[in-house]
């Protein structure tokens, strides 16, 4: 799948409506450059910038669970998560726990692509050891690469916060949703919403629809229960409309080969 029609589907919404930290990738026009600078569905450019060739090693520490444990550690996750929603280790557990049957869905989907499939093979990863920082801090400042450097510097993210996957047992869904996990912020850059409680439930919605992971839609439902009512207001009347929009517009958002756009002028 190209990338730019991943993003003309996710980013169909009127300009300015949300917070874009200077990304311009909202305007429909800014879209359409965009695209003429992307190859077709079918091919993509060879070599993401990286310090070496990266790939996922599934040196993990697998946890073996039977079906009764993973109901114990899904409950007791999902509860704790609703409590503290800023525990991401619980988090983890609630989608490890509950998401496998998703997670093969996933993988068909970036099957069907050559983008996808190219995904699956290569297994890149995305943390301080792949990335050249500074190279990417060094790209012009509308490339995917740049913006995603600043967004992270920002927010004093780092790849490398990403929990390892310890409850899935096969190795190339483990890997899936440990890409899941790395692109998560890609999607916070690209979207233009930030880590508050209200944006990062809308980022959920989007997840949930496009990954049908059991932990985004309980995270994407139970969220609010927390807001305030204004800000609940804003998410049932702006945020979920567009996010489904987002969901239904747009191709499949896992197999994006991100890496090989750093240097892509989002405009």
């Amino acid at each position: 799948l190209c990338l730019v029609r991943s993003l003309s589907g996710l980013f169909r919404t009127s300009p300015g409506s949300f917070r874009h930290h200077g990304l311009s990738i909202f305007v429909v026009h800014h879209i359409r450059s965009f695209s003429s600078q992307i190859e077709s569905p079918d091919t993509f450019r060879e070599g993401p910038i990286t310090k070496s060739t990266p790939q996922y090693n599934d040196t993990r520490r697998y946890v073996k669970t039977n079906p009764f444990q993973k109901v114990l550690l899904a409950a007791g996750s999902a509860l704790g998560g609703l409590v503290d929603p800023t525990r991401a280790d619980l988090i983890a557990v609630l989608g490890e726990t509950t998401g496998e049957s998703a997670l093969v869905n996933i993988r068909d989907k970036m099957m069907k692509s050559v983008e996808g499939t190219t995904i699956l093979a290569e297994k890149p990863v995305i943390n301080t050891k792949t990335l050249d920082w500074e190279h990417l801090r060094s790209l012009p400042s509308n490339t995917l690469g740049h913006q995603y450097i600043r967004w992270m510097e920002h927010h004093a993210f780092t790849p490398d916060e990403r929990p390892e996957v310890k409850f899935i047992e096969d190795p190339e869904l483990s890997y899936v949703m440990q890409r899941y996990r790395e692109v998560h912020d890609i999607w916070h850059v690209l979207s233009g919403l930030d880590v508050s409680v209200v944006d990062e439930i809308a980022v959920k919605w989007v997840e949930a629809l496009q990954t049908r992971l059991p932990m985004a839609a309980a995270s994407a439902l139970g969220g609010p229960l927390r807001l305030s009512l204004a800000d609940k207001a804003h998410l049932a009347r702006n945020l979920v409309p567009w996010a489904v929009r987002c969901a239904r517009n747009a191709n499949d958002l896992m197999s994006v080969y991100y890496e090989r756009y750093w240097d892509t002028d989002v405009d």
